[in-house]
């Protein structure tokens, strides 16, 4: 048993807690990675073969992160590595892979999806605009995620989060689902929702798979447990039914996924799903001051479902966070620009500080102040590099090596060959799926094979290449000359367009084998974005961001600002509001020193402007924890802020 300084009283509990089930509740800040790595390292040390153990976690970084730590302890990387760790998709097709299940598939991402969605729509209407044709695809595909990662019946996920136009179009949706699951079949197509339930039905169903998982893997660590969906929490239960030996690791105070299908009840009622559950409170917290904690516990307080928390923190005293009522929403961006500037002035850099906030749009007015102040920041988001468009052009060459029959990579190949259309491509995937795509052009017309030899040509070229880094290096010299053309005419900038491309080969760089790279970069790289949204090409730049992809960071100094009622939270039927609070707290918790809450007194609305009460969840602190300060901008009328709503104080 591991008995040290390193961890205190809880973390040591957790750590030396070997078998049965336990319920580790880590609040914000309170050390869940290294208490993790070291329960690790006591199965190790006590005899335990590291092969036997599974973490899954909910990014690769976070896995790589753990192994990192437990090879620090035990003083030998080649223990360490024979952990399986990783996300449940790449777990997944690793353990499907190793056992033959899962071959020639192509993983597919949201785009993807919609663009199947508009091809059977035009098969459907025979591309005549219908009242049915009319409904975004991304809507529809939401619809189908949603019904898939949570198992609700399709029309009662319509009935809870549509509308009554959704509903409308319940016996088309029904029918194009069926259809959709169809077309993906049909040509190996698989979508991250896909991997699952393949995994799960492969368990359920293949007796000898489940034994041998189940005899390999003695000790399942679950991390984020949280933010698990119904499938997820499915298969963890399967694996892990015949030793018990589950510890999951979580805190539903930051429980904000439900939007794409995560369960708060798998951890909420795990104690009364698994018998004689350990339950193991981490509350020490290693981030925040002790000031910034007295707001995170009065939002954890008020929560009116899921286990309560009380964070401290043995951190020396600051001041006090800071809510701030600003005259307008310029004003606010203002008085933020003002004290970043300030913070600057006083040791930090500007990558010490983040503006989060609910949505998106919310971050215009700030931007723009920012701009103006000539003060460097970087908008975490934009289009994820494996979404953006010449990126998945060159990858189609590779995805067609590996699934001959991937008609989404095929029309991306074929509009890159003049005088080809898409009538022609069902005789070509028949041609790859026969001959192989380095001789589909076997049975095609002499004039078609004419127009199309150059790229069989660079199919052969490309199969005698032994890295994949080169292979997408021989695919860009390929296609070079109508990239340039496609976005000559285009906002876009030419050169962003090949250091994508560059970052790509990057990447691929020591993958000898396709479809290991094509599997990793869809799994691994879904959250990269390449080149961020931003104003400049450094580092050092303060975030803007969404509180969702912030989560797992801290920072110096944090700004929250637009907390108004309406905006955050929104309008009730916009939100689910318990989730909305959950929210709230993530964001409070990322601060490690500094805090303000800030918001204005009226709001520009279609033109005019109009009054908003302040944000609900300011009523749950309570302000003796709070500095209040009132900021006009000079160059602002003071009409509005002599107008301000009261707040009332939590009792």
């Amino acid at each position: 048993m591991i008995n040290n300084n390193t961890l205190n009283e809880k973390q040591l509990e957790a750590a030396n807690h070997v078998n049965g089930p336990a319920l580790i509740l880590a609040g914000a800040g309170t050390g869940k990675t290294t208490t993790i790595a070291h329960r690790i390292y006591n199965l190790i040390n006590a005899g335990v073969p590291p092969e036997s153990i599974l973490l899954v976690t909910f990014t690769r970084k976070a896995a790589e992160e753990m192994r990192n730590k437990v090879a620090g302890l035990i003083k030998n990387y080649n223990i360490s590595n024979k952990i399986m760790a990783g996300t449940f998709h790449s777990i997944a097709i690793q353990l499907m892979k190793q056992y033959g299940l899962f071959r020639n598939k192509t993983i597919i991402d949201k785009s993807d999806e919609e663009t199947i969605i508009q091809k059977i729509k035009d098969l459907k209407n025979n591309n005549q605009i219908t009242e049915n044709m009319k409904m975004r695809n991304d809507r529809i595909i939401k619809f189908f995620s949603f019904h898939q990662s949570t198992r609700i019946p399709l029309y009662n996920v319509l009935e809870i989060y549509g509308d009554e136009k959704d509903m409308k179009h319940f016996n088309y949706l029904h029918e194009l689902l069926v259809q959709y699951k169809e077309y993906k079949n049909n040509h190996n197509l698989v979508s991250f929702n896909d991997i699952l339930d393949i995994f799960s039905w492969q368990l359920q169903q293949n007796g000898d798979y489940l034994k041998s998982l189940q005899n390999r893997f003695n000790y399942i660590m679950v991390d984020e447990f949280q933010d698990t969906n119904v499938v997820q929490n499915e298969i963890v239960s399967i694996i892990t039914a015949r030793s018990g030996n589950l510890m999951v690791v979580g805190d539903d105070s930051q429980s904000i996924y439900s939007w794409r299908g995560a369960n708060i009840d798998n951890i909420l009622n795990f104690e009364t799903r698994y018998y004689n559950t350990k339950v193991i409170k981490l509350e020490e917290n290693y981030r925040s001051t002790p000031q910034i904690l007295n707001i995170v516990n009065n939002v954890n307080v008020a929560m009116k479902e899921g286990y309560k928390k009380e964070l401290y923190s043995s951190k020396p005293e600051h001041y006090k966070p800071k809510l701030v009522i600003c005259n307008s929403p310029e004003s606010e961006a203002e008085y933020i620009a003002n004290k970043i500037i300030y913070h600057i002035e006083n040791g930090l850099r500007l990558n010490d500080m983040a503006v989060i906030y609910n949505k998106s749009d919310n971050a215009k007015c700030i931007e723009q102040e920012l701009v103006k102040r000539g003060i460097k920041y970087k908008k975490i988001g934009g289009l994820k590099i494996a979404e953006k468009a010449h990126v998945k052009d060159v990858l189609a060459y590779l995805k067609v090596l590996i699934n001959p029959a991937d008609s989404l990579a095929w029309t991306r190949i074929i509009s890159f060959i003049r005088g080809v259309g898409e009538a022609k491509l069902p005789d070509i995937i028949d041609g790859a799926s026969k001959y192989g795509v380095e001789n589909f052009t076997r049975d095609l017309s002499e004039t078609l094979s004419d127009i199309v030899d150059s790229t069989q040509i660079l199919f052969r070229e490309l199969s005698a290449l032994k890295t994949v880094d080169s292979m997408i290096m021989k695919i860009i010299q390929h296609t070079k000359s109508i990239i340039e053309l496609r976005n000559k005419d285009k906002d876009k900038n030419i050169f962003t367009v090949f250091t994508d491309l560059d970052f790509l080969m990057k990447l691929a760089f020591g993958f000898t084998d396709i479809e290991s790279f094509l599997t990793t970069f869809a799994m691994e790289t879904s959250n990269l974005t390449g080149l961020l949204e931003t104003k400049h090409t450094d580092n050092d730049a303060v975030i803007l961001s969404t509180i969702h992809s912030v989560k797992g960071l801290e920072f110096n100094t944090v700004f929250m600002p637009h907390l108004l009622n309406g905006v955050f939270p929104g309008k009730p039927d916009e939100n689910n509001i318990a989730e909305t609070h959950r929210l709230f707290y993530v964001g409070v918790s990322r601060a490690k020193e500094n805090l303000y809450l800030s918001y204005t007194t009226y709001k520009p609305t279609f033109g005019n402007f109009a009054y908003f009460e302040p944000s609900s969840f300011l009523s749950y602190i309570t302000f003796d924890n709070l500095d209040k300060e009132e900021y006009i901008s000079k160059n602002f009328n003071h009409f509005a802020f002599n107008h301000q709503p009261e707040i009332t104080e939590a009792v």
